[in-house]
Formats: structure tokens, sequence, C-alpha cells
């Protein structure tokens, strides 16, 4: 199972111009941070950060061989963005001889492109560039478990943990997280799905649950709200208004604000969750090039099922089921017949999706809350939520988390 270590290292932001041969930053250059990384680190009697010019990095690191510093590089959310030729071997190359010097790649928000162009393979790439360099200073903290389990077929010894910061958003702008009150007394709704964003998977989706009074759901962005939240309240008057590009994210305040946070009388009115993810189709044609997505994303929305108790029903992209389980959560086969998560074509997962989805609508709704209610359902609920924390204290970043991702796709 892959997990979050903190580091206890000094980062090292680098900027200025000349390294050795190269620029650091045009024609694509290595991208290192040079402000506050968004990170989980533990400082020990250290101090947070030095900003060092790139021509004076070596020198620095010679008067300074007493600290143990980390070098952040992101790990870009689309490969390409990571290639930089021979920058990156030349890079660590030059930093071999420091032994206190480590390098750490890290994207804990979204890594969602693949091969965009296939003559390049990202991971055999660093592999490749970092092929001298000691494999214990090389640490990954990456949101996406399917490019953690490529890392390690490419660079077995390297340091690798799963990072998303996904968890600590959640937890910050959720205020009463630890204490949310689970009704025990039967729920009008055998099905809960919350949608905003227009998508083509959640159009399938919602034509299905329109059909049910059995099934509660939102799609804010095509005007169906839920009664009585904050959320729909203050975002229906912007989504109306005719001037509002549907197809764009939300106003960032009020996702930030409100997107994770679900009233009471809404949580404890319905038993499973059908989670319509960001992405659904793996693969898409983006200016004439097929853009492919990376398996196994999740975002908050996967989170939402360990914090309000919800089963989960996955309709995002194949494997994510099993990147759930990778990192330790629970999934319910005794619910759903979770077959359609090893399902890479969309169409085909999309049918048997729907074909659970009408079971169960058509489900009795006293026998959707015995099923609810048995031991082993309510043993793995209560088991994920406290498995949520478990991590959240691995990858907690507190108040930095409620300002990021401002450009999320809802």
């Amino acid at each position: 199972m892959f997990v979050c270590k903190s580091l206890p290292f000094t980062f090292l932001h680098i900027h200025g111009h000349e390294l050795f041969e190269g620029n650091m930053f045009a024609d694509g250059r290595l991208p290192i941070e040079n402000l506050p990384v968004p990170f989980p680190i533990k400082l020990e009697n250290q101090e947070s950060n030095y900003t060092v010019k790139l021509k004076n990095l070596k020198t620095f690191l010679s008067k300074n061989t007493d600290k143990l510093f980390a070098i952040p590089i992101t790990y870009t959310a689309n490969p390409m963005g990571n290639n930089v030729e021979s920058f990156l071997k030349d890079f660590s190359e030059n930093l071999i001889e420091f032994d206190n010097v480590h390098i750490v790649f890290y994207n804990g928000q979204d890594i969602y492109g693949d091969k965009i162009n296939s003559h390049f393979d990202r991971d055999q790439y660093i592999a490749d560039s970092l092929l001298q360099f000691p494999k214990s200073r090389i640490h990954f903290y990456l949101c996406n478990v399917e490019n953690l389990n490529r890392i390690q077929l490419k660079i077995p010894d390297a340091n690798l943990n799963f990072y998303n910061i996904y968890f600590s958003q959640m937890a910050h702008t959720v205020s009463d997280i630890e204490d949310l009150n689970y009704s025990l007394e039967k729920r009008k709704f055998n099905v809960i799905s919350l949608n905003s964003r227009k998508a083509p998977h959640r159009d399938i989706i919602v034509d299905v649950l329109k059909q049910y009074n059995t099934a509660l759901y939102s799609y804010r962005y095509k005007n169906k709200f839920l009664e009585n939240t904050a959320w729909d309240k203050n975002i229906a008057p912007a989504v109306k208004d005719p001037k509002v590009d549907y197809d764009l994210p939300q106003p960032y305040s009020l996702m930030r604000r409100y997107q994770n946070v679900i009233p009471e009388h809404i949580y404890n009115n319905a038993y499973f969750y059908i989670c319509t993810e960001t992405d659904f189709y793996i693969s898409n044609n983006i200016e004439g090039k097929e853009q492919k997505f990376n398996k196994a994303w999740f975002t908050e929305k996967a989170l939402k099922s360990f914090i309000y108790k919800w089963p989960m029903l996955m309709v995002g992209n194949p494997y994510t089921l099993k990147a759930l389980r990778t990192i330790g959560f629970e999934t319910f086969p005794e619910i759903f017949h979770e077959g359609y998560d090893r399902n890479t074509d969309p169409d085909a997962r999309m049918d048997e999706i729907k074909k659970q989805i009408i079971k169960l609508c058509n489900m009795p709704t006293t026998e959707a809350h015995e099923l609810y209610h048995s031991n082993i359902v309510q043993e793995k609920l209560d088991y994920n939520k406290n498995h949520f924390f478990t991590l959240l204290k691995t990858m907690d970043i507190n108040e930095l988390c409620i300002n990021l991702l401002s450009g999320y796709r809802v």
C-alpha cells in the first residue's frame, strides 16, 4: 500500500538564469518551483526553505553541507511538461556529489495526462535521466496510483508516496467533518448523485436518475438544484445568468466555499452514492491529437463517500476502485458488481453501471435500508471514515488547501 511520508528536509527553491550550459525556464526547462510548495513537510529544527540562484547552486551547496535539502520538481499534469531533454540529466549529475541533496517530484493535485506524444514515455525518461543519481535520494509524491505503479517498475528503489491535496481541502472546508451526525432513521432516497459541470457521462447518468423517484440528484449547470443547500442557493443565480458559459468551472469563490459541504438533511436522506467523477472517457481528441487520460485518477468527489458514509458506485475512469483499495480503502462488492471497474471500454463500462443504478433505484426502500445497515456495510463505512483521517494526518498541509485548485474542473 502506498503511504505518504513526511520529509525532514529544508526546501531549496532555485531561480535565476544559467545552470551549467542551459537556461532554467526557456524552451521548456526544468519545472522547478520557486514559490511555497503545497507539500507534506516535517521540519525538525530546520529552516523552512532557502532560495538560491541557479548559477550559484553548487557554491551554495558546498558551503551548506550540514543541512538536508529537498529540491522540488513539479511532476506536471501532462507528461510533456517534464520533457526537458538532457537538462534533467545534466542537472542531476551536477548534484550527485552532494549527499545532503534529494530530488523530489511532486503533484498532489491533478495528474490526468498519459502519453499525449506516443514517442515520449515520461517515467522512462526520468529513469534514464536519473540513472546515475542515488535512488535513495529520489522521491515521488503523486496523487495518481497508476503513475506510482509505473515508476515503481522503472525506478524500483526510489521513494514512492501517495499524496493528494483533496484530503486536506475537504478537511478544512467541512467545519464539522469529524462530528457529523449519521441518522439511523429510514431515508427517502435509495441513491444520491451530485453533479455540477456538464459532461457526457453525467448526461447519461442523470437521464437514468430522472426516471426514478428513489433518486436524489443535482445537475447545477443544467438548472437542477438540491433544495435548501447553501451551494445551490448561491450558485443558481450565476448559472441562470445567460452570460454564463455553462461549460466553464463555476465561480471560484462559490466552488471553494461549498463544493465539499453537504448538509445533514441531504447526506442522511439517501443510502448509496453514485459518484460522477471529473473524467470517464480515458481518451479524447484535442486539437487533432489524441489525449489519453490516466486511469485511476480521482478527486474530492470520491472522498465524499468516506466522509458522508455512502457506499459508492464509481462513474469514473477504469481501475479507480482498485486505486482506492491500493491506498487502503474498502469498496462494496456485496452491494455493487464491481467488475465494471476493470472494463476499459467506456460504452460497455457505462452499460454495466447503468444496469446497477436501475437495480438500486428499483430496490424497495426498506431493502435498501436493511442493506445499508447490515453489519458488513456499516463496518466498512466506519473503517473508511477512520482511514480517511489516518491518511489525512500524513498529507495535511493546513490552510494552504483552501486556496488551491483555482482552475479545477468540477
